[in-house]
């Protein structure tokens, strides 16, 4: 995926996990989960898309506000 390039949206997470020893497809196959539960939320809830949502829980984005 073009996303995991380091300057893209997912690739700091992709880089960091592949730095722990964990496989190229199992961080890929992660990623496209997430995408897609992401997707999903996000047309279920009618929100606008919020980018730092996307790597926080509930908790730790009213923690940020």
């Amino acid at each position: 995926m073009a996303t995991t390039r380091r300057d893209r949206f997912y690739g700091a997470y992709y880089h960091q996990r592949k730095a722990t020893g964990v496989r190229g497809n199992k961080i890929m196959v992660n990623l496209k989960r997430k995408f897609l539960k992401t997707l999903y939320g996000w047309y279920k809830s009618g929100l606008e898309f919020n980018q730092e949502r996307v790597f926080k829980c509930e908790s730790q984005l009213q923690k940020a506000a």
